[in-house]
């Protein structure tokens, strides 16, 4: 039998088809967020649990992007949508959530946008009555779902 690409670490043909973990994966060479010219400048923070951390990793892996892209892309993404979408994530999003995986938030997260994506965050934040950082949290949640 010839070997098969997708049984690279299982050596049985016959367990190997329950072990085909397909991957999303996403060229944002083209986005918005990537082809933009701006320096970021201001500063984007907020606290992060470990669950929510683990998110963020999955969304620099999907989109194939340094964290600081990841969460620019994020914010962005989520900027474009309706109240109505992101509506059933702004609980986890909120300081004070009982929402499990979204309570003990002890890492620090830290990153950089420009001008007008920092002032389209706040916009939205305050339209969807959060904070900033609850918004940043919501981008990282929303998109990460």
């Amino acid at each position: 039998m010839a070997p098969d690409k997708n049984r690279r670490f299982v050596s049985d043909h016959r367990i190997s088809a329950y072990w085909h973990f397909p991957q999303d994966r996403f060229d944002t060479s083209k986005h918005p967020i990537i082809t933009n010219t701006d320096k970021p400048r201001f500063k984007l923070a907020c606290l992060i649990s470990h669950q929510e951390n683990q998110r963020l990793n999955g969304l620099i892996n999907t989109l194939q992007v340094e964290e600081r892209e990841a969460i620019r892309i994020a914010l962005y993404e989520s900027c474009l949508r309706d109240a109505k979408e992101l509506e059933p994530f702004i609980d986890q999003a909120k300081t004070i959530t009982k929402a499990r995986g979204h309570t003990s938030r002890n890492l620090q997260l830290t990153a950089r946008a420009t001008d007008s994506e920092k002032k389209n965050a706040q916009a939205k934040a305050k339209e969807l009555e959060i904070t900033e950082k609850e918004m940043i949290r919501l981008a990282i949640i929303w998109l990460g779902a």
